[in-house]
């Protein structure tokens, strides 16, 4: 695995790898932004972000529990091409989008194609990136993240609209698809990890990875997404400024990733996991408590905070599921994600729908707790067995 992780092809995909992440945190993070904006001119009321992130979701879901097989029939570099291309299709939907059926359309089509990309980049990660590469990776989705809100706020607050942020947008993902093809044979199908299995046998290792994924990104998602709705509408920031802190978010997300590029194989993966959970929590209920107007400043820190658990995650699913099984449970991962991404979301749409937008803070902290706890169940269930002695 050493030599597989160090080896010069493989190396060279780690740069394009990058850069679709970038373009997939433009993609992921933008909605919420233009939300305010978006549901005016379609008529929908505040709570049904969480059906639009649903429909999404859906398409995502299904996408990356069948990555597994698509890359093992078709290949690494043409499954990307595709995917690439879906996203595209998605954000032109948006950029052109006049009513609600062609805005759930579109990110449905999104969803397939952010679905693929994240399942199927993470897959290649797992097997033959370091753990300083695999967070690299996803500093990159950061990168996108942090960029995207402040661009979409920029356009609405320009007067250029949602639809002229989703152009720009569109715009990266087609250089993007350009660039996959250009270096579309450095993905040669064997540098794909040896055999796997599209079938992943059951466990408590497997369960409890499957919640940690679900609860994982159902807090991130639900922190991007409905916290510029909390500053901006609940707590009266204006546009520049809430779109300023939903980056910050972003931002902070995006530094955790590249400082652990250089030192998370130093720290260790479990103590890396250790001082994330902790430091999510504080910054939930920093966000929740807002003392003194200042919880904005706890989205930096959850941001910060959560940066190195997805990857880390990753890293260890070889480790935690065994290599032969790592390429189907990564897409079974991502599906369990995909699905918390869409009932956060939905259900903090539904208690907005009943009480107010500050519902954010308590389903924020209630996740972080629950992420904990799942955390040390898997570091118990996977402890190696003491030796015996004879």
């Amino acid at each position: 695995m050493a030599g597989d992780r160090s080896n010069t092809a493989v190396r060279r995909t780690e740069p394009i790898a990058v850069l679709l992440f970038v373009v997939l945190g433009l993609s992921s993070s933008c909605l919420g932004t233009a939300w305010p904006s978006l549901r005016r001119d379609v008529g929908r009321p505040v709570a049904d972000l969480g059906a639009l992130l649903a429909a999404g979701l859906v398409g995502y879901m299904t996408a990356s529990t069948v990555s597994g097989q698509v890359t093992r029939r078709i290949g690494v570099a043409p499954g990307l091409l595709g995917a690439a291309g879906c996203s595209l299709a998605g954000l032109a939907g948006f950029a052109t989008a006049s009513g609600w059926a062609a805005v759930l359309a579109s990110a449905v089509t999104l969803g397939i194609g952010g679905g693929l990309i994240d399942s199927s980049v993470n897959a290649y990660a797992a097997h033959r990136f370091t753990p300083g590469a695999t967070n690299l990776l996803h500093a990159g989705f950061g990168v996108g993240a942090t960029i995207g809100p402040v661009l979409m706020a920029r356009a609405v607050a320009s007067g250029a609209g949602w639809h002229a942020g989703y152009v720009v947008i569109a715009a990266a993902e087609a250089v993007m698809l350009g660039v996959l093809w250009v270096t579309r044979a450095r993905w040669r199908p064997e540098h794909v990890a040896a055999p796997h299995r599209d079938r992943v046998r059951p466990g408590r290792v497997v369960v409890l990875s499957l919640l940690m994924f679900f609860l994982y990104t159902g807090v991130e998602v639900a922190a991007g997404q409905w916290s510029f709705s909390v500053v901006g509408e609940s707590r009266g920031l204006d546009t520049d400024a809430a779109g300023a802190w939903v980056a910050s978010y972003w931002g902070g997300l995006t530094a955790g990733r590249l400082a652990l590029g250089t030192v998370a194989s130093r720290l260790g993966a479990h103590r890396v996991l250790g001082l994330s959970m902790g430091g999510t929590a504080a910054g939930c209920a920093l966000f929740w408590w807002d003392p003194g107007g200042l919880g904005v400043t706890g989205l930096p820190v959850i941001g910060l905070s959560l940066a190195g658990i997805f990857p880390t995650l990753v890293t260890l699913t070889p480790q935690r599921i065994g290599a032969g099984q790592t390429t189907a449970m990564m897409g079974y991962q991502l599906a369990a994600a995909s699905l918390g991404a869409a009932v956060f979301p939905w259900l903090v749409g539904l208690i907005v729908a009943h009480s107010s937008l500050e519902a954010l803070g308590p389903v924020l902290v209630a996740g972080a707790l629950a992420m904990a706890v799942l955390h040390v169940a898997l570091d118990i269930v996977t402890r190696p067995a003491p030796a015996q002695v004879t």
